[in-house]
């Protein structure tokens, strides 16, 4: 491929890109929740709740504490979720303090596609590869519909500080 075709794929790319987010996500795009899996990239906490550790600036220069996150500040899936209209996702494996109603994030810090066949303290990779995520993903859903279920054979909802939509997994953005 010469470089005028090749600029001419990009030049086409960038045009039907660009008219394809201006016209149809102003008004079709109505994600109700997003559902990351991935490592320290997208990562909102999940690695820290699992393996606390000192406290460092981890998040410091956009949320002014420590939130557990491989950053000092935002990442691409806190600017995906802020484009959507969609609050900062919760970390998956950070219990208190969570809110799912509009997704999760399973990404942990060091993850890999592969099982890894080692433990996270001689390597340093997390034991959280995706087979694990996607995993974790698959119980999320059990539970979300066990509790949609029994909340409704009761007729009335449980007082949770962790509240779920039901169905939120119709209109999802899996990242």
């Amino acid at each position: 491929m010469n470089t005028t075709a090749i600029e001419r794929f990009l030049l086409i790319w960038i045009v039907f890109v660009g008219s394809f987010g201006r016209s149809s996500c102003s008004s079709k795009c109505e994600f109700k929740a997003i559902f990351n899996f991935g490592d320290s990239n997208s990562d909102t906490g999940g690695f820290w709740a699992a393996f606390p550790a000192q406290s460092g600036p981890f998040g410091m220069t956009f949320f002014n504490k420590p939130v557990g996150r491989a950053t000092d500040g935002r990442l691409i899936i806190d600017f995906l979720a802020q484009a959507l209209g969609l609050p900062f996702l919760s970390p998956y494996l950070q219990s208190i303090g969570s809110d799912f109603r509009h997704g999760a994030n399973f990404a942990t810090l060091a993850s890999t596609v592969l099982l890894p066949n080692t433990s996270l303290f001689v390597t340093g990779i997390s034991p959280f590869s995706l087979a694990i995520q996607l995993n974790q993903m698959k119980e999320f859903k059990v539970r979300v519909d066990e509790f949609h279920h029994s909340s409704n054979k009761k007729g009335t909802m449980c007082n949770l500080h962790i509240i779920i939509l039901p169905h939120f997994h119709e209109k999802t953005l899996p990242f």
